[in-house]
């Protein structure tokens, strides 16, 4: 079941760090890793600001920034914003501020 996105922060991903989502490209679907979570101060919504790192299983894919479909049981589906991070082969950070549902 999804969650509210006004009601999705940090402790909805903090028991998933390390389990796989699925992250729809338009060529194909991708198993990401979720590899860190970093709170990132206050933000307007409930738990403050956080971002996502996840790591593709293809070290050599990058992903250019965009509006990606990211899918997992315990959230649900979410068109969440990537952007590639230089600290990694292949790392996507999101940023919660721009989630939004995926319709079916």
């Amino acid at each position: 079941m999804s969650a509210s996105l006004d009601k999705i922060n940090v402790a909805d991903f903090e028991p998933l760090l390390s389990e796989t989502f699925k992250l729809a490209t338009p060529e194909t679907m991708l198993d990401v890793t979720l590899a860190d979570i970093s709170r990132v101060g206050q933000a307007r919504r409930d738990g403050g600001g956080f971002s996502l790192t996840f790591v593709a299983a293809h070290s050599c894919f990058r992903l250019p920034q965009g509006i990606y479909m990211l899918a997992h049981d315990a959230v649900g589906t979410l068109d969440i914003f990537l952007v590639p991070s230089v600290w990694s082969e292949m790392v996507s950070v999101t940023r919660p501020s721009s989630l939004k549902r995926h319709s079916a």
